[in-house]
Formats: structure tokens, sequence, C-alpha cells
């Protein structure tokens, strides 16, 4: 190799390194976690229904997921109560997903809480709803398992 390339390594590697040193840049983004809600909203809707199709298959589930929708981040309200500052911050999507082998496919949406944390972004909660029945709180289901597996491959 020529002295050109380890001279130019080395410069990458020191840049880095200062900035790694001063808190400019920390691990969590030379590992490619979003630093900001929005684009975490963006690289999480992109991924999940991949995510959710290896959950469907890892636990049995007859289902695969087609498309995700574009993510909505604007604050939906919780309660009455002014929302305090270090509420979870929301995703409304809405997933494409229909039983394998058979032709008709419906929409699921979808309301998932993310927090961060000190050890980087984290599902606190997620909800849906069929047709007009009940909020449904799926905050164990294949969908925060998906969210959680993103998670942990993209953000700890």
């Amino acid at each position: 190799m020529s002295r050109l390339f380890y001279c130019y390594t080395f410069i990458v590697y020191s840049f880095a390194y200062i900035l790694l040193s001063t808190g400019s840049v920390n691990a969590e983004n030379l590992r490619g976690c979003p630093v900001s809600f929005p684009d975490l909203a963006d690289e999480l809707t992109k991924n999940l229904p991949d995510y959710l199709n290896r959950t469907y298959t890892r636990v049995g589930i007859n289902r695969h997921a087609l498309v995700a929708s574009l993510p909505e981040t604007s604050i939906l309200p919780i309660s009455s109560i002014d929302r305090d500052l270090s509420s979870p911050n929301q995703i409304f999507v809405s997933i494409l997903s229909g039983k394998i082998g058979q032709p008709k496919n419906q929409t699921q949406p979808y309301w998932l809480f993310i927090s961060r944390t000190n050890n980087g972004w984290h599902l606190a909660m997620a909800f849906t709803r069929i047709g007009n029945s009940a909020i449904i709180d799926v905050s164990d289901g294949a969908i925060a398992d998906a969210t959680n597996t993103w998670l942990r491959d993209r953000c700890h």
C-alpha cells in the first residue's frame, strides 16, 4: 500500500479520536444510530417491515408485512394535562400486512412511544387499534419485538 494511504488513514483515525474525546461525536453516532428523533423515526419505519417479518417467522405467526407508511411524529395528546417534557417521543405508523398465501392484505395502525436514555433509544409502549375497537396495548407483541430488535441492532 502506498504511503499516502497510510497518512490518510492516520488522519481519519486521529480526527475520529479527537471528536470522540471532545464529546462532539459519541460512539453511538459512529455505529449508525440516528441522533435526532425524526431521523430515528424515518430509519425505523423503513426497516420495520423486514424486522416484523423476522419476528413473525421466529414466533411462528403466519403473516407477512409488506410496507410501512411514512412516520407521523406529531405529538398526539396523551391526556388533557400538559405534556411532560420527559414523556416519550411518539411515532404513528401504519403497516400493510396479511396472511401468507392469501391475497387480501390489511393496514394496521401502530402508536409507538420511544424514549431516549443514557443507553440509547428504547421502546416504552406500543398500541394499536382494530376498527372501532378500544385501543390495545401491544407492548409485548410482535411490533414491540421488531422495534426493540431494530433499536438494539442500531442503537445499543
